[in-house]
Parts: structure tokens; C-alpha cells; sequence
């Protein structure tokens, strides 16, 4: 309660301050930066903000956010919040229908949720056809994934063999192919996409890595371009790193797993020692599952 009030001082404060666009902009900022501290009071912030606001996109798109995730801790309300959630949601979308975004908020909402709450496949490939018109790369991304999340694997085969093909293929849209094939284990597949992603120009720096990564990474379920796989990684291990990235701690298990595949024993042993060095819980589950001999 002491916190809520504290946000009803703060939305009192910032209405006599500052100009309408930045106070919303900041109030907004504020509460979607307290859904993970206090959920309670992220939603009595962004109900007052619907409220003084109600035709700012991107305060009902947060606000289907923070409903979602109430929606998700909740028993009793649960459909209550699922249900107000969806119609921010779909509000975000009819104010700024130009925005991908929000329309990809809004899939994901339709395919997360039970049909009684909102929930329905139908209405989420409605919005990845109303993506795809607005831009080619982004509807072929969430158009594929749509059929990864609806577990319909016959429809995401096809899709694979059609955008494997085409000559309007992105890097993006081949380093997704490349995920989704080592998704569905075949391999190979996914070596070439990624391969293909790396050799096309238009990518930024942090696709670059990504790419670099996952060839690696592959190489290590395929047991195939071992010395590829471990040239990747290590250009990807020197690289600065960010948060969105596999961390470091990854690239070096990776590495050590390499270096077994290649009966380099040595350098197997080093990358494990490098990657053993981590605070990450799954890594350090990994590591505790599979057994290795140090020289």
C-alpha cells in the first residue's frame, strides 16, 4: 500500500511538472520498469495512466503487459486480468496499427492464453498476415514462428522448404531457418542457413554474432565442420559481448565440447575450466551433468 501511494505522489508530482508528452513517457517508463519490484503497484500506475491518457499507445500496451503477467500470478482474478489484458492489447494495436511490436505483443497473448480467456490460433495468424503486409521479413519471422509455437510441425516443414528457397531471403530470415532446422535436427539444414546468413552483407554486428555462435554450436550437435565450429567460436569468444548475447561462459563450453569432438584434450580441458567460471544456474547444471576426464 506504502509503495502504491508513493505512485499516486509521483503521477501528482509529474502532472504539475513537466509537458503532457514527456510526463507520460516517463510515467510509462516507470511503470513497466516495476513489474519484476512490484507488480501491484506497476498496475495502479498504469490504470491511473489508461485513465489520463486514453489514447497513448504505448501505455495500453504496457498496461496489457503488466495484466498479462498479473494474469499469470493470479488464481482467482486470473481471467479478470487475462481479459483486461487482452483488450489493452488489442487497443495498443487499433492506435498504432503500424507498429510490429505490438501486434506481435498481441500473438502472443492470443497463443499463451486458454480459449476461455481470449486465447485462439485463429486470431494470432490474423495478426502475422497483418505483419506480413506491413513488412515481408518480419511476417515470414512470425509466421514461422507461429507454427514452432503451435507445435504443427507439417505446416512448419513446408514453410522451411518454401523460405529456403527464396531469393528475397534476408540474413535475419536465414539465421531463423537455420535455428528452426536445428530445431527439427536436421542438421545440415541448419549449417547452410546459417552459413548463408554469415555470408550475406546486410547484417548487423549483432546478428554477426549470433551467427558465429551458432555455427559453433551446430558443429557440436551435427559432430560435422568441427574446425569451422571451433574458428567461429573462437572469433565469437574475443568479441564484446552483450546481455542479448550467449554469454561467454556458453562460448567456452561450446569450445570445450569441440575440442573433445577434435580429441584435443588439452584445450578441452582449458575451455571447461574457463566455462566453469560462471554463475549461470544452467551452465552450472550442464557442466555438472556431463563428466570429463582433465588431463
Amino acid at each position: 500500500m506504502k509503495k502504491i501511494m508513493q505512485v499516486m505522489f509521483l503521477l501528482a508530482l509529474f502532472c504539475s511538472s513537466v509537458n503532457a508528452s514527456e510526463k507520460v513517457d516517463t510515467l510509462n517508463a516507470q511503470a513497466i520498469a516495476m513489474i519484476d519490484s512490484d507488480l501491484d503497484a506497476a498496475e495502479a500506475l498504469i490504470s491511473e495512466l489508461i485513465k489520463e491518457y486514453p489514447q497513448n499507445h504505448l501505455t495500453h500496451f504496457y498496461c496489457g503487459r503488466i495484466m498479462g503477467r498479473q494474469a499469470g500470478e493470479a488464481f482467482f482474478k486470473a481471467i479478470s486480468y487475462a481479459q483486461k489484458s487482452l483488450e489493452c492489447m488489442k487497443k495498443a494495436v487499433a492506435l498504432a496499427p503500424e507498429n510490429i511490436t505490438y501486434k506481435k505483443g498481441l500473438i502472443s497473448f492470443y497463443l499463451g492464453a486458454p480459449a476461455i480467456a481470449g486465447g485462439s490460433e485463429t486470431l494470432a495468424l490474423e495478426q502475422v498476415k497483418a505483419i506480413k503486409l506491413r513488412d515481408q521479413e518480419q511476417g515470414v519471422l512470425a509466421e514461422l514462428d507461429f507454427y514452432k509455437r503451435t507445435l504443427d510441425d507439417s505446416a512448419l516443414t513446408v514453410k522451411l522448404l518454401k523460405y529456403q528457397q527464396s531469393a528475397k531471403k534476408t540474413a535475419v530470415i536465414a539465421y531463423e531457418l537455420g535455428l528452426l532446422f536445428q530445431h527439427v535436427k536436421q542438421f545440415d539444414k541448419a549449417h547452410q542457413q546459417f552459413m548463408s546468413a554469415l555470408e550475406n552483407r546486410k547484417k548487423s554486428a549483432s546478428l554477426r554474432l549470433n551467427i558465429l555462435y551458432q555455427i559453433g554450436r551446430n558443429a557440436v550437435f551435427s559432430k560435422k565442420y568441427i574446425q569451422l565450429g571451433i574458428k567461429s567460436l573462437t572469433e565469437y569468444s574475443k568479441s564484446e559481448l552483450n546481455e542479448s548475447l550467449p554469454s561467454l561462459g556458453w562460448a567456452h563450453y561450446r569450445l570445450s565440447q569441440l575440442y573433445m569432438l577434435a580429441n584435443d584434450i588439452d584445450a578441452a580441458s582449458k575451455y571447461r575450466l574457463l566455462a566453469s567460471a560462471t554463475a549461470d544456474k544452467q551452465l552450472i547444471e550442464r557442466l555438472a551433468q556431463t563428466s570429463f576426464k582433465y588431463k
